[in-house]
Protein backbone atom coordinates (compact mmCIF):
# COMPACT_ATOMS: atom_id res chain seq x y z
CA UNK A 1 0.00 0.00 0.00
CA UNK A 2 1.69 3.23 -1.27
CA UNK A 3 1.91 6.00 1.95
CA UNK A 4 0.54 9.21 0.35
CA UNK A 5 1.78 12.96 0.67
CA UNK A 6 1.13 15.50 -1.53
CA UNK A 7 4.97 16.55 -1.21
CA UNK A 8 6.14 13.39 -2.11
CA UNK A 9 5.70 9.75 -1.71
CA UNK A 10 6.97 6.40 -2.17
CA UNK A 11 6.02 2.49 -1.15
CA UNK A 12 6.65 0.25 1.66
CA UNK A 13 8.61 -1.95 -0.87
CA UNK A 14 10.02 0.73 -2.54
CA UNK A 15 11.22 2.78 1.14
CA UNK A 16 12.47 -1.46 1.78
CA UNK A 17 14.53 -1.14 -0.97
CA UNK A 18 15.63 2.30 -0.98
CA UNK A 19 17.32 1.19 2.66
CA UNK A 20 18.35 -2.07 1.94
CA UNK A 21 20.34 -0.52 -0.98
CA UNK A 22 21.98 1.91 1.49
CA UNK A 23 22.96 -1.03 3.59
CA UNK A 24 24.21 -3.06 0.83
CA UNK A 25 26.54 -0.07 -0.20
CA UNK A 26 28.35 0.44 3.44
CA UNK A 27 25.77 3.14 5.03
CA UNK A 28 25.47 2.70 8.40
CA UNK A 29 22.88 1.58 10.16
CA UNK A 30 22.51 4.61 12.58
CA UNK A 31 22.15 7.05 8.94
CA UNK A 32 19.95 4.56 7.29
CA UNK A 33 17.67 5.00 10.61
CA UNK A 34 17.86 8.49 10.04
CA UNK A 35 16.84 8.01 6.36
CA UNK A 36 14.22 6.37 7.05
CA UNK A 37 12.78 8.69 9.73
CA UNK A 38 13.22 11.66 7.69
CA UNK A 39 11.74 9.97 4.11
CA UNK A 40 8.59 8.97 6.84
CA UNK A 41 8.47 12.25 7.65
CA UNK A 42 8.55 14.27 4.69
CA UNK A 43 5.77 11.55 3.53
CA UNK A 44 3.32 12.65 6.53
CA UNK A 45 2.17 15.87 7.14
CA UNK A 46 4.65 17.00 9.90
CA UNK A 47 7.06 19.14 9.10
CA UNK A 48 10.76 17.55 9.34
CA UNK A 49 14.09 18.68 9.70
CA UNK A 50 16.39 17.17 6.82
CA UNK A 51 20.09 16.65 7.57
CA UNK A 52 21.88 18.44 4.37
CA UNK A 53 24.96 15.60 5.02
CA UNK A 54 22.52 13.47 4.56
CA UNK A 55 20.44 14.94 1.28
CA UNK A 56 22.73 12.00 -1.24
CA UNK A 57 21.46 9.36 0.94
CA UNK A 58 17.63 10.06 0.29
CA UNK A 59 16.19 8.68 -2.70
CA UNK A 60 16.44 11.02 -6.09
CA UNK A 61 13.39 12.15 -6.51
CA UNK A 62 13.31 14.00 -2.88
CA UNK A 63 16.97 14.70 -2.79
CA UNK A 64 16.16 17.01 -6.00
CA UNK A 65 13.15 18.51 -4.57
CA UNK A 66 15.36 19.37 -1.43
CA UNK A 67 18.15 21.03 -3.51
CA UNK A 68 15.09 22.82 -5.08
CA UNK A 69 13.75 23.88 -2.43
CA UNK A 70 16.62 25.67 -0.85
CA UNK A 71 17.15 27.52 -4.38
CA UNK A 72 13.98 28.60 -4.46
CA UNK A 73 13.93 29.91 -0.84
CA UNK A 74 17.53 31.71 -1.73
CA UNK A 75 15.56 33.56 -4.37
CA UNK A 76 12.30 34.35 -2.81
CA UNK A 77 14.25 35.89 0.39
CA UNK A 78 17.34 37.22 -1.51
CA UNK A 79 18.13 39.62 1.28
CA UNK A 80 18.68 36.53 3.99
CA UNK A 81 21.76 35.87 1.83
CA UNK A 82 23.85 38.73 2.19
CA UNK A 83 27.37 39.10 2.13
CA UNK A 84 27.47 37.53 5.87
CA UNK A 85 26.44 34.34 4.87
CA UNK A 86 29.57 34.25 1.88
CA UNK A 87 31.28 31.40 4.53
CA UNK A 88 27.98 29.13 4.36
CA UNK A 89 27.65 29.83 0.97
CA UNK A 90 30.99 28.41 -0.28
CA UNK A 91 30.53 25.62 2.03
CA UNK A 92 27.74 24.61 1.16
CA UNK A 93 28.92 24.64 -2.60
CA UNK A 94 31.84 22.41 -1.32
CA UNK A 95 29.36 20.04 0.07
CA UNK A 96 26.81 19.58 -2.78
CA UNK A 97 30.14 18.72 -4.95
CA UNK A 98 30.84 16.15 -2.59
CA UNK A 99 26.75 14.79 -2.56
CA UNK A 100 26.67 14.94 -6.43
CA UNK A 101 30.49 12.19 -5.99
CA UNK A 102 28.10 10.15 -3.60
CA UNK A 103 25.44 10.43 -6.23
CA UNK A 104 28.06 9.15 -8.40
CA UNK A 105 28.95 6.29 -6.45
CA UNK A 106 25.59 5.31 -6.24
CA UNK A 107 25.01 4.80 -10.03
CA UNK A 108 28.29 2.59 -10.05
CA UNK A 109 26.69 0.79 -7.54
CA UNK A 110 23.88 0.34 -9.79
CA UNK A 111 21.56 2.77 -9.17
CA UNK A 112 21.15 4.31 -12.31
CA UNK A 113 18.57 6.77 -11.47
CA UNK A 114 21.27 8.67 -9.40
CA UNK A 115 22.50 10.40 -11.85
CA UNK A 116 19.73 12.80 -11.93
CA UNK A 117 20.68 13.51 -8.92
CA UNK A 118 24.19 13.91 -9.68
CA UNK A 119 23.53 16.67 -11.96
CA UNK A 120 20.65 18.59 -9.58
CA UNK A 121 23.34 18.44 -6.62
CA UNK A 122 26.07 19.92 -9.48
CA UNK A 123 24.17 22.58 -10.84
CA UNK A 124 23.41 23.51 -7.06
CA UNK A 125 27.08 23.57 -6.58
CA UNK A 126 27.57 25.99 -9.41
CA UNK A 127 24.57 27.79 -8.09
CA UNK A 128 25.80 28.94 -4.51
CA UNK A 129 29.32 29.89 -6.70
CA UNK A 130 27.45 32.05 -8.13
CA UNK A 131 26.01 33.70 -5.63
CA UNK A 132 28.53 33.86 -3.47
CA UNK A 133 30.50 35.63 -6.85
CA UNK A 134 27.83 37.99 -7.16
CA UNK A 135 28.57 39.24 -3.58
CA UNK A 136 32.33 39.31 -4.12
CA UNK A 137 31.93 41.62 -7.16
CA UNK A 138 29.09 43.61 -5.29
CA UNK A 139 28.78 43.27 -1.65
CA UNK A 140 25.76 45.70 -1.54
CA UNK A 141 24.31 44.26 -4.29
CA UNK A 142 21.06 42.40 -2.19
Amino acid sequence: MPLRSSRWSMSEDQIDAHLAFLTRIGISERDVRTVRNMMLGVMGEDNVAIFSPLIPLLPVDLAIRMVEGDRHGMEVRPHLWDGTRRPWLVEHARFFDTAAIIMDMRVACGDVNAARGAIAMREFSHYLDNWQRGLEADPDAI
